[in-house]
């Protein structure tokens, strides 16, 4: 006799439970999933910043030359505000800058430095093609002694640490013939394949943009990738070492250096080495008969003549020579990723 196996069908109250289980099954595991997928993204993010930074660097190293179209960091052409987007690691900065009036036009020293290192141009706004204010419109600005820049002042701080660029402050950078610090951005208005025929792979592409936690996914926050720009102005650095014996024996080295800025002589160098040498002998009354050339060189001080145990002091010069304005990239740094000290 064939028996038949009668399976019942589920009941209302039954498929209730098991929806309610799925649903508490699913909360449960969705924000792990979610997280994990938001840890990966911003793990993207993170390789895609720090590699922006060293594809600059090598940019640098590849053509001698900084990529065209950064942007200035602010709104408008004329200057007087910085982007509301700006990374909060770098705005309190960005505002001392606006409070010390150093949210200014280029000088033409720092045009010409600029123009020198490969950048004509710089964008502005916040490039939102659907806005409708000016300051929301991306624009661009061939640099002229009419474009405003942020210019770093004594002031920044990295978690509450001065600013440095390679372990120099700005104070030493600015005795050492800085004139200024310029941060510009870049983002998307950057142009990295405006030198490419100065040695830049062909064909090598930049992505900045990832979906996610990057800090460039919508129109108004994509400025965070910062290269921060030291001008040096005309001038001769001149940097003294100072050995001292005594019977012939080394007793101790000092070093100082000096820049001397070329522009109160109308960027005459060799007035200026008279300059830089006529205020080594008022601070250093042994060394009326030093003559500076562009070669440096070396002079002998008997300090102790006639006693036992007779001190010299030699020093030696070291003359660096900067006949025209130039740029150099100082450091990068993304506020966004937290490395906001270069």
């Amino acid at each position: 006799m064939k028996k038949t196996i009668k399976f019942a069908g589920f009941t209302l109250i039954e498929l209730l439970i098991v929806i309610g289980l799925l649903a508490a099954l699913a909360s449960v595991l969705l924000p792990s999933l979610m997280g994990s997928r938001e840890d990966a993204l911003e793990g993207i993010c993170t390789y895609n910043q720090a590699g922006t930074l060293r594809t600059l660097r090598q940019y640098e190293a590849m053509t001698g030359q900084l990529p065209d179209g950064l942007h200035s960091g602010l709104l408008a052409s004329d200057g007087t505000n910085a982007m509301s987007s700006i990374a909060d690691a770098l705005a309190a900065n960005i505002k001392q800058s606006s409070d010390a009036g150093a949210i200014k036009g280029l000088t033409t020293d720092e045009v010409t430095a600029l123009n020198n290192i490969g950048i004509t141009k710089l964008a502005y706004g916040l490039g939102n093609p659907d806005g409708d204010s000016n300051d929301e419109i991306l624009g661009y600005q061939d640099i002229s002694t009419t474009t405003n820049v942020i210019h770093v002042v004594d002031g920044w701080l990295s978690d509450g640490d001065p600013f440095t660029f390679n372990g120099k402050s700005l104070k030493v950078l600015l005795g050492e013939g800085y004139s200024s610090i310029i941060p510009l951005f870049l983002s998307p208005t950057t142009d990295w394949d405006a030198h490419k025929s100065s040695g830049w792979v062909k064909g090598f592409s930049v992505k900045l943009e990832i979906p996610g936690v990057c800090p460039i996914p919508e129109y108004a926050e994509f400025a965070y990738y910062v290269a921060y720009i030291g001008i040096r102005e005309p001038g001769v650095g001149v940097t003294w070492k100072t050995t001292t014996e005594n019977d012939g024996a080394p007793e101790s080295l000092s070093s100082l250096s000096h820049f001397y800025p070329a522009s109160g002589n109308s960027n005459n160098i060799a007035a200026t080495l008279v300059e830089a040498q006529t205020a080594i002998k008022n601070a250093h009354t042994t060394l009326n008969s030093i003559t500076l050339t562009e070669t440096g060189g070396s002079i002998t001080v008997d300090t102790n003549s006639g006693s036992p145990g007779t001190d010299t002091v030699t020093y030696t010069f070291y003359i660096e020579v900067i006949e025209e304005p130039g740029a150099v990239l100082l450091g990068t740094s993304c506020p966004e990723c937290g490395i906001t000290n270069p």
